[in-house]
């Protein structure tokens, strides 16, 4: 399982803090942003209790808790927490809030079909659905590939409204 994909959603979210502050006195504005995620804290929560790593298949209900350092270019821009349920067909529905050092936190929700599965997809998107602060009419979507080394790029499409 591959279990990269949630850094590529906080770093999203994170890369976009300062494009997003500069743009929310627009009536609104579409800014596209890269970034790269890298998972700091991994834990699976299965009806066997908790653990660095699954004790066998991961099966619904199962939940995955993530923490990923987000950087753009070699600048830390913040980290991001998830919270990964697993549903049916392997699938994993995931929450998380993606904290910008300084500007704000961003809410991101995705489906990621196959993501329990032993070959998890290298690509999924997502959905920006708010946040706080510099970001609190934030929204948009974001794009992940997951990189050769485990950590993901993610590209954001953030829009937003004054």
């Amino acid at each position: 399982m591959k279990v990269r994909f949630f850094l590529a959603l906080g770093a999203v979210a994170l890369a976009g803090v300062g494009l997003i502050v500069a743009t929310t006195s627009a009536a609104s504005a579409d800014i596209e942003i890269t970034f790269t995620t890298h998972t700091t804290n991994l834990e699976f929560v299965t009806a066997a209790g908790a653990s660095l790593t699954p004790s066998g298949p991961l099966v619904p209900g199962d939940r995955i808790m993530v923490r990923d350092q987000d950087t753009e270019g070699n600048t830390v821009s913040g980290y991001d927490e998830f919270v990964c349920t697993v549903t049916f067909n392997d699938d994993e529905l995931c929450d998380g809030v993606a904290s910008v050092t300084g500007v704000g936190d961003i809410t991101v929700t995705f489906l990621e079909r196959g993501g329990a599965a032993p070959n998890s997809p290298s690509v999924f998107d997502g959905a920006i659905t708010g946040g706080t602060f510099g970001y609190r009419n934030a929204h948009g979507s974001f794009h992940a590939v997951v990189q050769p080394n485990g950590d993901n790029q993610v590209t954001v499409d953030f829009v937003t409204t004054g």
